[in-house]
Parts: structure tokens; C-alpha cells; sequence
């Protein structure tokens, strides 16, 4: 009954079967993935707890479920501790083991399975869901280390440790890991080594999965980030090019993003007028006013001296009157003025990224100031 539940029910059916998991370590592994999967946080953890309390074969997958739906739920300290208690008692384990291990019948994989809804994003957690079914892959206690680690390296990503990342994502082995795509796990790896200052190490980990996938957007924007990094500009932009020629396949964020990369490299490239084209490709693409987008394009019109034209576009996305006389636009200085004295002026660099408070307050100031003196 909770097999029905778990893989084809509802969360009724599920809940009217929790006297059944009482004893049964298997049956509450499996009603928490699948109170997981309805958002039932809680509920969830209860029940990967009494599995765990039980204790069987399956005690690895639920400890690493367990850790998931806490980040779920927004607890990565928790996450983070049992992840990292359960790569420890793991990696422990295979210490005490033979070089070439193999797991004792009470520590055989259960043969699993994975729905495409529990594919890994960079945006949602995803707990393994276990099948009976299908032929053994792998030692669960293999793949469990490796997604742990993995998961652990993403954590650090969110923190800004681009060190303490690309340690833990050095531990993956993808060899019989079939949860997690290859592609998802070398573009993060390869972008923890970039802003780890690792360049040479992040081309040598993803160029060769490049020249095999040449037009996959996801990995062509990490190997454009790498591109820049080594100066090597024209193969940034044949790379963003390559990409965009297969557009209807990309999303519309990750196109507008293409098209504002396309334009920086352009900038960098003296060619304006096409920056100016490509930037407003973006903006079009993106249907909603991006900031990041707006600013360039505005530090674009200043570039070939076409001060009115910034001046206006920023300002109609600003709340800020464009036809305002000459006492409205002092009053806008008075009011910016004291706000700019925090920081350097920040109209003269193009944004390669989320646009920040004192980029805005400058290039609010140069516009006023500009149409000040237009009148």
C-alpha cells in the first residue's frame, strides 16, 4: 500500500498508511520522499527520523534525504552538518575496507530508480527515491558519498566559498553516480575554479566536454567567463555567437545575458555601434526592464558621445521627469549629491553582473546633470 502511495498516489493515501511505516524502515524512507515531493517538510523529516530509528540497509538514504529537505526548508546549517558527518562516517568506512571494495550483503545498493521531477537544478534539493525494481547500478554507499560531497560543494558556491567548493566538488566521482548529470556537476566545478583564480585548471576540466557539446549554452557560458579570464576575447565572442545561433533553445534570461555579454566583449572590442545592437537585442529579449541591461546601454550612448540619448533612456526607467526645467533637476542633484559622496563615480565601467546601488546613484547624477545643462 505505501508503495502506491509513494510512486502513484496522493498525499492522503500516503498519510493513511503512516501506522504501516511504524515498523518498517523501508515504508517510512519511502513516505517521506514522498511527503518531501508535496512539500510536507516536516512530516518529511518525522518520518526519515523513525526510518533512521528502525535503522535497516536503507539508513544511508535516509540520512542524506534527511539533510535535503532540511535545506528545503531553509536550515543549511543542519543540512550541512549531516551531510558532512555522513561523507565523514562513509569515507571511514571505506578507509577500514580493501582498496577494492565491495559491499557486504547487508550493505548492498537497493536498486533505485530516478523520476525526471528529481533531476538536480542549481534552484531545488532533490531527495533520491528508492525502487526495488531495477537492476543494482552501483554500492549505495559510493553514490551516496558522492552526491553528499556534491551537495556540499554547491553549499559552499551559495556562501561565496569558491575554495571550500572546489575541495569538496574534487572528492565527485561520476563513475556509476547516474543522479547526477555530468554537465550540471563540470559547469560548477569549472566555475568554482574561476573564481577560485584557477583558470588553467577550470579550461582543463571543461574544454574537453566543450569541443564534444560546442553549442550547449550552459557550458558555453562558463567557457566564455574562462575565455575572458585568459584575454582570449574573439573565441568569447565566436563562443556566444555559436550559442546564440541555436536560440530558440535557450531561455529568455540566459539569452538576454548572452546578448549583454556579446555586447561588453563588443565594447572591449572599440565596436560600439554593434555593442549598442546587441544590448538592445537583449533588452528586447528580455521583456521586462532588466537594470543591469538599461545601464549599459546608457554607458554606450555616452561612449560615442550621444550624452541626450543616455541621459533620457536611463532617466524614463529612473521615476525621474525627463522634461523637468532647471529648478527639478537641482533638486535632484541636492537630493543625489550627498548619496555619491559615499563612493567613486561608476559610470565609466560596463556591468558584467547585478548592478549596485552606487552605479545607479552615478548614473542617476551624470543624467540630471546632463539635461541640466541641455536647457
Amino acid at each position: 500500500t505505501y508503495i502506491v502511495a509513494a510512486f502513484g498516489g496522493t498525499i492522503s493515501d500516503a498519510k493513511s498508511c503512516i501506522g504501516l511505516a511504524k515498523g518498517n524502515s523501508s515504508a517510512a524512507l519511502s513516505l517521506g520522499d514522498t511527503m518531501s515531493k508535496k512539500g510536507y517538510f516536516q512530516e518529511a523529516i518525522a518520518q526519515f527520523r523513525h526510518s533512521l530509528e528502525i535503522g535497516s540497509i536503507y539508513d544511508m538514504y535516509s540520512m542524506y534525504n534527511l539533510a535535503i529537505v532540511y535545506g528545503r526548508t531553509g536550515d543549511i546549517r543542519t543540512m550541512k552538518k549531516i551531510l558532512h558527518l555522513l561523507s565523514e562516517s562513509l569515507m571511514l568506512h571505506q578507509t577500514k575496507s580493501s582498496s577494492n571494495y565491495h559491499p557486504s550483503k547487508s550493505n548492498v545498493l537497493p536498486k533505485q530508480t530516478l523520476n525526471a521531477e528529481d533531476q538536480l537544478s542549481k534552484h531545488a534539493f532533490s531527495t533520491i527515491t528508492i525502487n526495488n525494481s531495477n537492476s543494482n547500478i552501483s554500492s549505495y554507499s559510493t553514490l551516496i558519498y558522492n552526491m553528499s560531497k556534491y551537495m556540499l560543494g554547491r553549499i559552499h558556491a551559495i556562501d561565496g566559498n569558491w575554495i571550500g567548493a572546489c575541495i569538496e566538488y574534487s572528492h565527485v566521482c561520476l563513475g556509476g553516480v547516474n543522479i547526477l548529470p555530468s554537465t550540471e556537476f563540470h559547469c560548477n566545478y569549472a566555475s568554482a575554479l574561476l573564481r577560485s583564480n584557477k583558470v588553467t585548471e577550470a579550461m582543463n576540466l571543461l574544454n574537453p566536454i566543450f569541443r564534444i557539446d560546442p553549442y550547449n549554452p550552459d557550458i558555453g557560458e562558463i567557457m566564455v567567463e574562462i575565455y575572458i579570464a585568459l584575454n582570449e576575447l574573439e573565441e568569447a565572442l565566436i563562443t556566444i555567437e555559436n550559442i546564440l545561433n541555436n536560440y530558440h533553445k535557450l531561455s529568455i534570461e540566459k539569452q538576454y545575458r548572452l546578448y549583454n555579454n556579446k555586447a561588453m566583449l563588443l565594447t572591449c572590442a572599440g565596436k560600439y555601434v554593434e555593442a549598442i545592437d546587441s544590448i538592445n537585442r537583449a533588452i528586447a529579449v528580455s521583456k521586462e526592464s532588466v537594470l543591469e541591461l538599461l545601464f549599459n546601454r546608457t554607458f554606450l550612448y555616452i561612449r560615442i558621445g550621444n550624452l541626450k540619448e543616455a541621459a533620457v533612456t536611463w532617466l524614463k526607467h529612473r521615476d525621474i521627469n525627463v522634461e523637468g526645467d532647471k529648478n527639478y533637476y537641482r533638486k535632484q542633484l541636492t537630493r543625489l549629491t550627498p548619496l555619491s559622496n559615499r563612493f567613486e563615480g561608476s559610470t565609466k565601467m560596463f556591468c558584467d553582473g547585478q548592478i549596485d546601488f552606487k552605479q545607479l546613484i552615478s548614473m542617476d547624477i551624470f543624467a540630471c546633470n546632463t539635461l541640466l545643462q541641455q536647457l
